[in-house]
């Protein structure tokens, strides 16, 4: 998406990911796109890789940088989206998620 400020290892992830992942990967630009047109409240919630376990409270989100790649609890990224909800943050935005070392 435009504005992203990758790492040279997450652009090399994200190209083959692009390159391996199918139609669903491919169409992911023009989903935006239609959010983004759209007069809809939405937040494209973007995780690295996700893993089971109870909630450690230390997820990192940034709205336009992809800082590393560390797994994430699907449980901390249960309750940053209840909060998104709630409060109305990163309302029309795509963030990038990481676990705090």
């Amino acid at each position: 998406m435009s504005g992203d400020q990758k790492s040279l290892s997450a652009r090399m992830i994200s190209k083959a990911i692009q390159t391996f992942g199918g139609d669903v990967i491919k169409d992911k630009p023009a989903e935006y796109e239609v959010y983004a047109a759209s007069n809809l409240d939405w937040t494209l919630v973007r995780p690295p890789r996700l893993v089971d376990g109870a909630a450690t409270g230390r997820l990192e989100h940034f709205a336009h940088r992809s800082t590393r790649s560390t797994p994430v609890v699907r449980a901390d990224l249960a309750a940053f989206v209840a909060d998104v909800i709630d409060q109305g943050s990163y309302v029309r935005q795509a963030p990038f998620f990481a676990t705090a070392t």
